[in-house]
């Protein structure tokens, strides 16, 4: 049989296990608190962050359709332009064929307003 200094010596080894046990639970709860305090201020910091990526992204549909809508008025407003340099073009052969304004600088104001005054006809050559 065993001796009574073999079982109060198990009785310590086993209270010492215990013990240590104990002790090491311990620190796995710490860590654990540790670690649960930094998932909730990682998701306050993800919440937050979401927030401001959602207002981003909005501001960016927002800018993105504005550009657009500048695009798109460039694209007509030089089509425009082009438009009426080619009525100016086109106004200004046709005046040069029909002879009514004289480019000559020489000329007098007096004469040039005359000279656009007479009845003229457009089209029909002499």
């Amino acid at each position: 049989m065993c001796s009574r200094d073999t079982l109060v010596n198990y009785n310590r080894q086993l209270v010492s296990c215990i013990d240590e046990l104990q002790q090491k639970r311990a620190i796995v709860i710490k860590d654990i608190a540790k670690k649960e305090s930094e998932m909730e201020h990682l998701v306050t910091e993800i919440a937050s962050l979401q927030d401001k990526f959602t207002k981003v992204k909005t501001s960016l549909v927002k800018c993105n359709a504005a550009k657009k809508q500048y695009d798109q008025n460039i694209t007509e407003t030089e089509a425009a332009y082009m438009k009426i340099l080619e009525s100016s073009q086109t106004l200004l052969q046709v005046l040069k064929q029909e002879g009514t304004i004289n480019l000559n600088p020489n000329k007098q104001p007096q004469q040039q307003q005359q000279q656009l005054q007479q009845p003229q006809h457009l089209g029909k050559r002499r």
